[in-house]
């Protein structure tokens, strides 16, 4: 019967519904599943949003049962106009299925107590909003403007005059879309609660109206048919007669009553609804229901996975059994699926074989009204004649004045507003906002190269108005995307504004003051979405969650909020780099807010655990709160706010108390599946491993240490001071017997040949190889064309006064620990070997420079022990880094003098050019005790007492705790493993005898 495609819409001819040139019966099924039930905020549970795409896996096994079934529509009882559908009204478009639903919510309603009183704008904008989502999609069926809302005399007589005036503004809506935008013009229905006497009088009363005002199609509940009935016996003969003189098209949204608790139905008044008799007035209907609930009407049964149920109301995994041990009829097949255990009963087989029949009788008929089929009408409908004046129907009342400012709707329709000079987020660059019907959007003025920014309008949840540095600005609360600020706006521009947000996105724009006191103590506010510090009730300044990158606490009384930067703290060229956590956005200001601390005193109390129900009295008063310090409860509570440390998914991995070098400390590392967590005593990291650009595993020269090198961009930071790299140090003889936490399948699918169930191996290596297999980056360890003087990796030099070890590597120098410093050789113009200070002290040592091309700077490689010259330069060499020895010319030129001065005896003249070889025996000897002295083993200087700590937290007594482990670690017998040092201690000259 219909041989058009699956997208073709609907449309409405007569008293019948069409696709393409043929009849369009009904054949359906009410849809909402009852395990995806939620707690309404009224109380009671509401059906969730069973289209939504978030739900998408689900639906694709759901369509599989609807087309085995037969159908062509389902009724979906209530839609989220917040969330996305495109994947899910696609797939049953491709399918074949058609959807009908209803455009009231429990909280978005004509109250059938207070109908008049519920006949608000925020009411029809809400409808306005759902039906601007299913009229993107060419298999909506139609929408009900309320179901089942008129039940007695009472509700007939209030509430018909108020659903005339919903259909009314609705269409009136519907036909203004159109003329501006072109959008379809959905089908409008009313839902009624039976198919008596009053609900005719109700469909006489609103198709009584003209066109533009009335609704285009009825569909009502019918149960009397139950068991093994007739036409006369069931009433649906007596409900043909009663509906026979209707002008539009009519259905069944629910029928199929059941002859008895837990009997099969065999759907013998399907047979009857499609016969030829019938579908004269009806066209079809949707069988109650498909899943199984607490009323066993189900056609087939999920039973919710033991993990689940505890999502969900505690009675359902009840009902789900004893709904199971009820049916009486035959359980046709049993499947396993990811949610649950799915049942097919024998209604859904009896239901399956009348629509079968249905199909094959209304072929037949179809063929004798196909020709009626007229050209569309732009409304997709086209009645017959109906009477003009509402007097003439059975009921009549005054229909309620319009509560829409349509004037206003329609100007914001008419032009999208845009704005010029506005910044988003507190960009240094202006840029242009433009607000329209699918959301609001901001570009970089003048080709600056910044990334666009969009949100649309399924996102905002509440927008605020308020002056601000710049002018005036816009807070938009987003559902996805935190807090968005716009500021730069004119006072004038707030009416266009709130009316885009009004008509548009159905969101109310709220002004607030702020408090201009100037106090710097008040009350602090943990939002959904930002922290404010309110004074006397007025908020003072608000941070949004999202631009905090850390927090700690910095005292007893003392939390210390850390605020994102721009990625590296400095603007690129093109002005590009953002502080958002989702991505990039144009760059901040030169000065920027970096820190700020709260001092809280005091304590509070803490609300604990409850006992159980059957615990009272004082004792589980006291068990219930405890008292604690007011910073601490802020730290936590902010630390959950804004996500800091906060990571989806599960653990694969944790190792304890890992000894960091960079930044000092001890640290426990938790790695995920998108991200790996540094848990310290005082600071906490979460770093995504789209961050950690490279991954070096280093030996260090001491035969006992080694090195995990993380580069990262952008880099950690504490206050003021970066880290681009993070070091661990490990000892290379600890070894770790540890099992990943993840799923054979996962590691068989995700992370084939990457990951291994168990590792047993040196902590270090271990850790490199997770690392390794869940990021999939490489592990750059040392060249292979490099060995040193005593056959280790690494050369010990200096930095200023920072002592580490330089470590060539294939394509770049590194060295570690602190400062942590990254080279390419593709940067690198040239390299100097020099040395500097007295004849006797640079025998022993000598210094490299590394000029970079462009001229990007240089780095200076200091006190490298003159052993390890040739090894170095046959590495470079080999790298084809051009190289310049200075130590050469120094010689030749000191050779040249001594020559020449007969003054000077033979020994002295051995003495240096012993020393200019480096294999004077004397030095040889001063060389060996000055390596194994350890001047500075027991004296150095911890990391907060440096000029980069003081500039970061201003703390001396250093605030972190992991400082003293990491430094009682470091002292191992090798000096390189501490950070830092005040100046490198100055060996005795010798002195003739």
């Amino acid at each position: 019967m219909e041989n058009t495609p699956s997208s073709t819409p609907i449309r409405i001819e007569g008293k019948h519904f069409f696709k393409g040139d043929s009849r369009f019966l009904v054949r359906g099924v009410v849809h909402q599943p009852h395990d995806t039930h939620q707690r309404s905020p009224t109380g009671g549970y509401r059906p969730n949003n069973a289209l939504k795409d978030e739900l998408f896996q689900r639906l694709e096994h759901e369509v599989g049962l609807f087309t085995d079934l037969g159908v062509n529509t389902i009724y979906v009882y209530s839609v989220d106009n917040t969330q996305p559908h495109d994947r899910s009204m696609k797939f049953l478009a491709d399918a074949g299925i058609y959807v009908f639903t209803s455009l009231t919510t429990p909280h978005c309603c004509i109250s059938r107590f207070a109908p008049l009183e519920s006949y608000q704008p925020a009411t029809l904008l809400e409808m306005f909003k759902t039906i601007d989502l299913m009229t993107q999609y060419p298999n909506t069926l139609g929408v009900l403007v309320s179901q089942h809302l008129i039940n007695d005399a009472g509700s007939e007589s209030l509430c018909a005059p108020v659903l005339a005036a919903v259909v009314r503004d609705l269409k009136r809506y519907m036909r203004l879309k159109r003329d501006l935008t072109g959008q379809r013009i959905l089908p409008l229905g009313y839902g009624a609660a039976a198919a008596g006497e009053r609900d005719r009088r109700v469909l006489e009363y609103l198709t009584s109206r003209d066109e533009k005002s009335r609704i285009d199609f009825w569909a009502g509940a019918h149960y009397t048919w139950a068991g093994s009935s007739d036409g006369d016996a069931s009433g649906y003969r007596d409900v043909s007669d009663r509906y026979k003189d209707a002008k539009i098209p009519l259905f069944l949204c629910e029928y199929g009553s059941r002859p008895g608790r837990g009997l099969p139905r065999s759907f013998d008044e399907t047979r009857a609804l499609y016969s030829p008799e019938m579908t004269q007035v009806f066209s079809g209907g949707c069988v109650y229901e498909m899943w199984q609930g607490t009323n066993d009407y189900g056609l087939v049964q999920l039973i919710p996975k033991v993990e689940e149920s505890g999502n969900v109301p505690g009675s359902r995994a009840r009902h789900a059994q004893r709904a199971r041990d009820a049916y009486q009829g035959e359980i046709l097949e049993t499947r396993e699926t990811p949610w649950g255990e799915l049942q097919l009963y024998e209604d859904f087989r009896n239901y399956k074989a009348r629509l079968q029949e249905a199909e094959r009788m209304s072929s037949a008929e179809d063929r004798g009204v196909q020709n009626a089929a007229a050209t569309p009408s732009d409304s997709d409908t086209r009645h017959e004649e109906a009477p003009a004046d509402p007097q003439d129907s059975a009921l009549s009342a005054h229909v309620p004045e319009t509560c829409i400012d349509w004037a206003g709707i329609e100007a914001a329709l008419r032009a999208g507003e845009s704005f010029d000079d506005i910044y988003l987020d507190l960009s240094k660059q202006p840029g242009k906002c433009r607000v329209a019907e699918s959301g609001l959007g901001w570009k970089p003025a003048g080709g600056s190269g910044g990334q666009t920014f969009t949100l649309d309008k399924q996102d905002i949840q509440s927008a605020s108005w308020s002056r601000a540095a710049r002018g005036y600005e816009l807070k938009v609360f987003a559902r996805n995307a935190g807090v968005v600020l716009l500021d730069g706006f004119r006072p004038d521009d707030y009416d266009a504004i709130r009316k885009c947000f009004q008509v548009w996105f159905g969101v109310e724009l709220v002004q607030r003051e702020h408090a201009l006191r100037g106090w710097n103590w008040g009350k602090s506010e943990l939002g959904r979405n930002e922290l404010t510090f309110n004074v006397r009730n007025q908020p003072a300044f608000e941070i949004p969650y999202t631009e905090i990158s850390n927090t700690n606490l910095a005292g007893k009384n003392e939390v210390a909020v850390e605020l994102s930067l721009p990625q590296d703290g400095q603007d690129p060229v093109d002005g590009v780099n953002g502080t958002k956590k989702k991505g990039q956005k144009t760059g901040g200001a030169v000065d920027q807010l970096t820190e700020m601390r709260f001092y809280i005193p005091g304590t509070e109390m803490r609300k604990g655990r409850k006992k159980n129900a059957e615990e009272d009295g004082e004792d589980a008063q006291e068990n219930g709160e405890e008292e604690e310090n007011a910073a601490n409860l802020f730290y936590e509570a902010l630390m959950d706010k804004a996500e800091i440390g906060e990571v989806a998914g599960d653990t694969f991995a944790t190792f304890l108390d890992i000894l960091h070098l960079t930044p000092r400390g001890r640290f426990d590392i938790d790695l995920y599946e998108k991200s790996f967590r540094l848990r310290g005593k005082t600071y906490d990291y979460k770093i995504s491993y789209d961050n950690a650009k490279r991954f070096f595993i280093l030996p260090k020269p001491d035969d006992v240490h080694q090195l995990l090198c993380i580069g990262l961009d952008p880099p950690l930071r504490q206050g003021q001071t970066r880290y681009p790299f993070i070091v661990m140090q490990f000892k290379r003889d600890e070894e770790v017997n540890i099992e990943l936490n993840m799923t054979e399948e996962d590691l068989k699918e995700k992370y084939a040949g990457k990951l291994q169930a168990r590792y047993e191996a040196p902590i270090g290596t271990v850790i490199a190889r997770i690392f390794h297999g869940l990021t999939g980056k490489k592990l750059f360890q040392p060249s292979h064309d490099f060995s040193s003087h005593h056959q280790q990796s690494g050369v010990k030099c200096s930095i200023k006064a920072n002592e580490g070890h330089l470590y060539c590597l294939d394509r770049a120098f590194l060295f570690v620990p602190k400062p942590a410093t990254y080279i390419s050789f593709d940067h690198v113009a040239a390299i100097t070997m020099s040395r500097v200070g007295g004849a006797v002290s640079a025998s022993r040592t000598f210094d490299i420079t590394v000029t970079l091309k462009n001229g990007a700077g240089e780095h200076q490689f200091s006190n490298i022990n003159r052993e390890e010259q040739a090894p170095l330069e046959n590495f470079f060499k080999i790298k084809n880094i051009k190289t310049k020895n200075e130590m050469d010319v120094e010689n030749s030129m000191l050779s040249a003098a001594l020559n020449g001065d007969a003054d000077l005896g033979s020994s002295d003249d051995e003495e240096v050019v012993n020393a200019a070889r480096g294999s004077a025996g004397e030095d040889d000897e001063d060389e060996s005790v000055d390596e194994d002295f350890q001047a500075d083993s027991d004296s150095d200087v911890a990391e907060e007492f440096d000029s980069d700590a003081k500039s970061s937290g201003g703390e001396e007594s250093g605030s972190d705790e992991e400082m003293e482990d990491a430094d009682a670690d470091a002292g191992g017998g090798d000096d390189s493993d501490t950070a830092e040092k005040v100046e490198r201690p100055k060996k005795k000259a010798k002195t003739g005898k």
